[in-house]
């Protein structure tokens, strides 16, 4: 299990997931899309044609549907963090990513 920072224009959280979404999260992002836009129990996350949802949908979706045995646990709250400033010194080996 690895950290990494999530956030959705707003404040960030630190999360613990499996290795293999830290070391591929463009593919599960990218899943994560494809599951919301098609999939039928992904129906809440469709409104007037555009996708709502937020870092901790991301997170249900780990758990839920791709990493059953291993969930994926919300750490702590981290407040806003400029995305043109740096990291605070403890995270700067976790991945950022922003929704």
């Amino acid at each position: 299990m690895k950290q990494i920072i999530l956030s959705a224009d707003g404040e960030c959280g630190l999360y613990l997931v499996p290795d293999e979404v830290v070391d591929n999260l463009p593919k599960y992002i990218g899943d994560f899309r494809d599951w919301m836009v098609y999939a039928p129990e992904a129906s809440k996350y469709r409104r007037d044609d555009c996708l709502c949802f937020n870092k901790t949908d991301f997170i249900d979706y780990l758990n839920n549907q791709v990493f059953l045995e291993t969930p994926s646990v919300f750490l702590k709250n981290l407040g806003f963090i400029n995305p043109w400033e740096e990291v605070p010194e403890e995270y700067k080996g976790c991945i950022h990513y922003n929704f």
